[in-house]
């Protein structure tokens, strides 16, 4: 195996007050993708456009009913530029944006990859909220949906979600459809029954695919204006490796559930502007 990981290693961080804490591995080496800068922007932990970090809590509340227009009114989130625990946001939703959500499920199981999402600046990618826990689809829906409208766009329009569709993400989109969120993203795919191109919501990631999505994050990491503010990011970034069949995965013991998450908010955020407003 290429030890040589997709971005560079971070040691001394052991997890957070929740036990967030990504499996015991290790790295060798830097990628080319420069972490350094990046985790230097992340320590920095300013809101874009030189706004500064939200100081201290402006709300309490975890839950939303999902769903709901009104949540960004109802729901207010503790706003931390070091935040921790399931969710992490770090920076307020600013007038002018708007932002997308990569989601990547999971089964729930306490000894597998955790379900994640991340919240994106559509503007240059940069993460403004981040969520991780041991939940399986459904309540990790009705997680994704409070964010989802917290972070609407001035006109009332909800988050891009870009949920992954593979695996455990067929039942993550329907329950998204049953609570009603109503932005998610959407991929034309060849139907041989049909003979035709048809939508199937959500990404699906393959062998094809995949390589798309790390490209994306080559590009991001490329912009100067991309802040990585979420630790479980930039710690999966740093044990992604090349094996022996060229094929870019995970460190034996190490998770890439954060790191997808980032890589399909970009993809979501890269759709927004080949199509023009979703």
């Amino acid at each position: 195996m290429n030890s040589r990981p997709m971005a560079g290693p971070h040691q001394g961080y052991s997890g957070d007050s929740y036990g967030h804490t990504d499996p015991p591995c290790s790295s060798g080496g830097y990628h080319e993708m420069q972490l350094d800068k990046a985790m230097a922007q992340a320590e920095a932990a300013k809101a874009p456009d030189g706004a500064g970090a939200m100081p201290g809590p402006v709300g309490q509340g975890r839950r939303a009913r999902a769903g709901r227009r009104e949540v960004r009114g109802r729901v207010k989130f503790r706003v931390e530029p070091y935040a921790t625990g399931p969710l992490r946001v770090f920076v307020a939703p600013q007038k002018g944006r708007r932002y997308v959500i990569g989601g990547d499920p999971a089964a729930g199981e306490t000894d597998k990859d955790f379900s994640a999402a991340t919240v994106c600046d559509a503007e240059h990618g940069s993460i403004v909220a981040a969520y991780s826990a041991h939940v399986p689809p459904s309540p990790f829906a009705e997680e994704l949906c409070a964010p989802g409208w917290y972070y609407s766009s001035d006109d009332g329009t909800p988050a891009f979600m870009v949920p992954e569709r593979n695996n455990h993400g067929i039942a993550l989109i329907d329950a998204l459809l049953r609570l009603g969120y109503p932005h998610i993203y959407t991929r034309r795919v060849w139907d041989d029954a049909s003979a035709g191109w048809v939508p199937k919501l959500g990404f699906a990631t393959s062998m094809v695919s995949k390589p798309i999505l790390i490209n994306r994050g080559r590009i991001a990491l490329a912009n100067p204006n991309c802040v990585i503010r979420d630790i479980h990011v930039l710690r999966q970034m740093g044990t992604w490796v090349r094996n022996e069949t060229g094929r870019e995965v995970p460190l034996a013991g190490c998770y890439d559930d954060s790191l997808m998450s980032f890589l399909l908010a970009l993809e979501g955020i890269a759709t927004l502007y080949d199509r023009g407003s979703q």
